[in-house]
């Protein structure tokens, strides 16, 4: 377990780090832009981060990012200004102005998870394909032999729309990325919900994109800039922070045991939406005891729509 005393220290000595290391610039340029200042809004980025700074590569990741994070407010004190305006500071007296920061900005950041958890469910009320997701998932085996089994006594059309799915090649990943993409919910999130989440991703960056970093900061990014700020991985973290306990653990745990770069794990699904559909039952239990049953009597629907078997949705952009 990480000792929160100990990674505060860390991150205020990896700001001192960077700060010193950061050209020195024109007065005239965020000139209130303080060591001191910096280590209160690093304070709140690492604030949840799950990496160990007294281990040398994450402490010199801090170190970049924080280099970068000055290097963008001197270079473009405007964005400094904002980021001050969007808090609602007004002290100018360099303490009292830090104190401002950290008080106002962990009150905004507190205001952004509780609306994110307010939301959280209606988030995947909007997104049952999740839900699929996870049920498939937490029985994959069983799913995979029973779906075997099955292809040996359907006719050739089922067993054509079957083949089709599995010459698929999205990856698990892609195909949550593209899930989420759907939800109206997220497309209009309030600012200090994406403010949040934001700062709780900080550990996850891929790259580090100065526009996509300011607006992440003014909570003017859109969701699909904030997941394409992200590894594949990350999506992980994105699920766990936007989804309602137990439900977040749960398909998180599962993403992780099959892996985000997993194409069957996508087929599987696929599959099981797939014949949800054909069977017309609207649950995964009613399936299972459908194919368990083995009834070759079942009727089946023929002239299979293709658009239906393609239309899992795509990664947003």
């Amino acid at each position: 377990m990480l000792d929160s005393v100990v990674q505060r220290h860390m991150v205020r000595v990896a700001c001192r780090v960077a700060y010193d290391q950061t050209p020195k610039m024109k007065k005239a340029h965020a000139s209130d832009l303080s060591l001191e200042a910096i280590q209160v809004i690093a304070k709140h980025l690492t604030a949840n981060s799950r990496q160990d700074f007294t281990e040398r590569k994450a402490f010199m990741s801090i170190v970049k990012k924080v280099k970068k994070l000055i290097t963008l407010f001197k270079k473009a004190p405007q964005a400094w200004d904002k980021f001050k305006a969007m808090l609602g500071v007004k002290a100018t007296n360099a303490i009292a102005m830090v104190k401002e920061i950290d008080t106002k900005l962990g009150n905004l950041l507190e205001e952004g998870k509780k609306k994110l958890a307010q939301a959280s469910k209606k988030i995947l009320k909007e997104l049952p394909l999740l839900r699929l997701v996870g049920e498939v998932l937490e029985e994959q085996n069983r799913w995979e032999d029973l779906i075997n089994q099955y292809k040996d006594y359907v006719p050739d059309s089922v067993k054509s729309a079957l083949a089709k799915i599995e010459r698929g090649t999205t990856k698990l990943g892609e195909f949550l990325d593209g899930i989420l993409g759907t939800s109206r919910t997220l497309k209009a999130l309030s600012a200090p919900i994406k403010i949040y989440l934001f700062f709780q991703i900080w550990d996850w960056f891929a790259d580090f994109d100065f526009r996509a970093v300011v607006a992440g900061l003014l909570g003017t990014i859109s969701f699909s800039d904030l997941m394409a700020m992200l590894p594949g991985e990350g999506i992980e973290i994105i699920l766990e922070l936007i989804l309602p306990p137990p439900t977040n653990g749960a398909l998180v745990k599962l993403v992780t045991q099959v892996g985000v770069s997993s194409v069957f794990a996508v087929v599987l699904v696929l599959e099981v939406k797939y014949l949800m559909k054909l069977h017309k039952v609207k649950s995964t239990r009613e399936l299972l005891v459908r194919l368990e049953a083995n009834d070759p009597r079942e009727e089946y629907e023929h002239g299979v729509i293709q658009e239906d078997i393609q239309s899992w949705p795509q990664r947003s952009t």
